[in-house]
């Protein structure tokens, strides 16, 4: 398990971070069109604050800065009213440019959880730094199928994955038809099949992870603590060579992971956690998946409310509970809830279960189709640390009781276009 890395002190001035730029005026459309041009969307309106953990990033970025062929650009919010900052990073500072450049009815705060804040930030990097490639990073907190990028000041809204979808669209649709090659993110629980499905025909390529992801820090107590993203070794290497394809940028991301833990967080996270999953996409074969982990919960469904429904139920929930799971945090009653488990091993302990003689004809699809988008993964192996060792890098949403099912799931793209919700509800909810 990689060691968690603490730095005394910055190699550039932190306290630039919160706020001692230039003010550039607008100064044109650039000519050059760059291989990459990269959008940072960094969101800590909200706890995260505390640790500075997108200045701590910024940080990183600032030791590599934009070239001729790569540009790097940031759209900053933190925790306070009227602070948010739009970037052009350089090597050790950034230019600090006029948020109206963007969209005419910004000026000192906008709202990250909003998809039409990513949508006019994403145009106007287009517009004025132009490149064969794009690059979106969304970093902040993470909610699974949920979502991510929660605003504290826009009263908690965030960016659901339909918003997303609907937001890489408008994108898309810019470009004249062309997808985003590159979509990473920097939040908990995104490595989700349903997070894939909605965003399919709009990325490339995307990068999440299975579990909690442990960001970069700079406190007074703490010092520099890096996180999972070291963000001067990926967009380093693509400023070293900008000519890498999508393909190889994910897995360069993949490659430059770096493990964090075993850590705590109580009272809501007792046990031990590692921040230890990510994964690369190729959200072109997603579609595949998704019609094999349809078929696959058709046939669940069949059991789970047919003839021996009471022993296929408990095969099946013995099969979930001794599945890789993520999310171990306190649940309302005081018990840990899991919420999101590792698709293929669920598909492995479904077929160790005699009772749902059958079922290996169809996890025996889905496991076959994991491979195919799954490309490039990291994982832990030590269990003991809170890692996890049968983490395969796409997982997918059970409530892991009855009490905890949300309705809400109902209304997503993948619930819509499969059966996995009715699975969720046989299995929890019966006839």
């Amino acid at each position: 398990m990689a060691g968690i890395l603490v730095i005394a002190g910055l190699a550039v001035v932190f306290g630039a971070m919160k706020g001692g730029w230039d003010t550039k005026e607008k100064t044109g459309k650039k000519t050059q069109v760059a291989d990459w041009t990269c959008m940072f969307y960094f969101d800590q309106d909200n706890n995260l604050a505390e640790y500075n953990q997108m200045d701590t990033n910024l940080d990183f970025l600032m030791r590599v800065g934009s070239s001729k062929d790569v540009n790097l650009l940031c759209l900053l919010d933190s925790e306070e009213a009227g602070d948010t900052k739009m970037l052009y990073i350089r090597n050790g500072t950034c230019d600090q440019l006029n948020l109206s450049e963007a969209d005419s009815n910004w000026t000192d705060e906008v709202n990250m959880g909003d998809p039409a804040t990513l949508v006019s930030f994403g145009k106007w990097a287009m517009t004025e730094y132009p490149a064969l490639r794009y690059n979106i990073m969304l970093s902040d907190h993470g909610g699974g199928w949920r979502g991510v990028c929660w605003d504290d000041t826009s009263n908690g809204d965030n960016l659901e994955v339909d918003e997303i979808r609907a937001a890489l669209q408008e994108l898309k649709d810019f470009r004249g038809g062309k997808s985003i090659e590159v979509l990473s993110t920097e939040a908990c629980l995104v490595a989700m099949l349903e997070f894939a499905h909605g965003i399919r025909d709009v990325a490339d390529y995307y990068i999440a992870s299975e579990t909690y992801g442990y960001g970069g820090e700079n406190t007074t107590e703490g010092g520099l603590v890096v996180g999972n993203w070291q963000f001067d070794r990926v967009w380093g290497a693509l400023v070293q060579d900008p000519k890498m394809g999508p393909e190889q940028l994910a897995r360069t991301m993949v490659d430059c992971f770096n493990e964090y833990g075993p850590w705590r967080a109580p009272p809501f996270i007792p046990k031990k956690e590692a921040s230890d999953t990510i994964a690369a996409f190729n959200l072109s074969r997603v579609g595949n998946l998704t019609n094999v982990t349809s078929k696959l919960s058709d046939f669940l469904v069949g059991r789970l409310l047919g003839p021996g429904m009471t022993a296929s139920r408990d095969a099946t929930s013995r099969s979930l509970f001794l599945s890789e799971s993520f999310s171990g945090q306190l649940d309302w009653i005081g018990a840990s809830s899991y919420t999101n488990f590792d698709l293929y091993d669920f598909c492995d302990k479904l077929e160790t279960a005699p009772i749902l003689n059958g079922v290996k004809a169809y996890t025996a699809e889905v496991k076959k189709a994991i491979p195919d988008v799954i490309f490039a993964e990291h994982h832990g192996t030590d269990a003991t640390a809170g890692e996890h060792p049968n983490a395969h890098g796409i997982s997918i949403y059970v409530p892991f009781r009855r009490s905890e099912y949300n309705e809400k799931y109902e209304s997503i793209m993948f619930a819509k276009d499969t059966s996995w919700d009715e699975f969720i509800k046989a299995l929890w909810f019966g006839p």
